[in-house]
């Protein structure tokens, strides 16, 4: 049971090694005037995408044959597994002298069904997030991960920078988005532990996607995203090139999202779509130079308004188009109320007591402590002036260096 539970946690753990060759020495330079090019680094971790790690049947099995004691050790190590990934990224970036600001960002588990801000748009919105977690088949480890919330947040409220943002009619894959707009957390860097294809729409706001798929774990850019959606979401197809990654929402709104209950387009898959953007390209409809060419507005007048029809289907545009604005990220920035965002904002509070998460962690967690020393956090002794880390810098692209894995399996 442990070997399984810390299997899956850490496979949210991308190693130092492959950290180190990913970064390649930029977390040590410096900017001209001789300040750090990196001092802050904010680390989102998609709790949902941890929780559906565990979503096996496997898991399930394992968990509905424990008895009392034994349910109670396991819902301690997977808490403690889950802390510890925040100990393990801490870590390699205070080893760094670099500080961390770390969010665990879920949605609410409901008792009942809700309506999400997406829902006026996608009216099933996470109607499969809602019926899954209330599946009888499931319920070990729902009650589990449901039981776990809680007492996380107490941790995490004892730990120096370290959050759980809650979200309810918001996306909660939104948060970091909102963080970023709001200007909650200020940093020179932002990171994305994840395995969610939903997030990885990040990168084209200047954001690093740690993720791992099968055995091999790596740092999703903008340079490199499309061809890791190609080797994942393709499996492991290798088209004749590589499209420019603004248009991975455009994809994402026509193949579907099923956790968010986002219907994909009939007969669209990820290869079809991929192929018909090629002919866009090869047409004159898109091209690299000018990005206002890949913008939904400029792809739904194409849809509508021409000649053009590779993708054939009667109100194809309108139905992309809905789609795309309950995965588009400013989109649905729009749409957060003043209400929600202060509710976030509510969330970012410190209340650090070493005291209290060492009393914790030996009442509780005897068995799987929580890494405490790797989760102390990197003060800097002075203020440093924060600077924007932008991977499109023609000289800091050693991090898009790191290959696409070619055998997964």
């Amino acid at each position: 049971m442990i070997e399984l539970i810390d299997g899956k946690m850490a496979s949210f753990q991308v190693r130092y090694v492959e950290l180190d060759k990913m970064f390649n020495g930029i977390l040590q330079r410096t900017t001209k005037s001789g300040k750090r090019l990196v001092d802050t680094v904010n680390i989102y971790i998609n709790l949902q995408s941890v929780y559906n790690a565990l979503r096996r049947p496997q898991f399930e099995k394992m968990f509905e044959a424990l008895n009392k004691k034994e349910n109670r050790s396991a819902y301690r190590q997977l808490i403690a597994g889950v802390i510890n990934i925040a100990a393990h990224y801490r870590l390699y970036f205070a080893r760094n002298k670099i500080k961390t600001n770390i969010v665990y960002f879920y949605n609410e588990i409901p008792d009942s069904y809700y309506e999400y801000n997406n829902s006026s748009i996608c009216p099933n919105y996470r109607d499969h997030w809602f019926e899954s977690l209330h599946n009888i088949n499931r319920w070990a480890l729902n009650t589990i991960v449901y039981d776990m919330i809680p007492f996380m947040q107490v941790i995490c409220g004892y730990l120096e920078n370290v959050y759980m943002i809650e979200t309810k009619r918001v996306e909660s894959s939104l948060v970091p988005f909102i963080c970023d707009m709001e200007g909650f957390l200020p940093s020179n860097m932002n990171m994305i532990v994840t395995n969610d294809v939903y997030d990885f729409q990040y990168v084209n706001h200047n954001y690093l996607v740690a993720t791992r798929y099968f055995s091999e774990s790596m740092l999703v850019t903008k340079r490199n995203l499309m061809k890791y959606a190609c080797y994942r979401m393709g499996r492991e197809w290798e088209p004749k090139r590589y499209i420019n990654p603004l248009l991975y929402n455009f994809i994402l709104a026509c193949i579907g999202e099923r956790q968010r209950s986002i219907s994909p387009i009939p007969k669209l898959g990820f290869k079809t779509v991929y192929k018909n953007l090629m002919k866009l390209y090869d047409a004159g409809y898109i091209f690299d130079e000018n990005t206002d060419t890949m913008n939904i507005q400029h792809l739904m007048h194409v849809l509508n308004d021409t000649n053009y029809t590779i993708l054939k289907k009667e109100n194809i545009a309108t139905e992309i188009m809905s789609n795309w604005n309950a995965i588009d990220l400013a989109t649905q920035y729009k749409q957060v109320s003043k209400t929600q965002i202060k509710k976030i904002d509510s969330q970012i509070e410190d209340k650090t007591d070493v005291a209290a998460l060492m009393d914790i962690n030996d009442r509780y967690f005897s068995e799987t402590p929580l890494k405490l020393i790797e989760l102390n956090q990197y003060n800097p002794r002075e203020e440093i002036d924060r600077e924007i880390f932008d991977f499109d810098d023609e000289t800091e692209q050693a991090v898009d260096k790191h290959e696409i894995p070619t055998n997964p399996k």
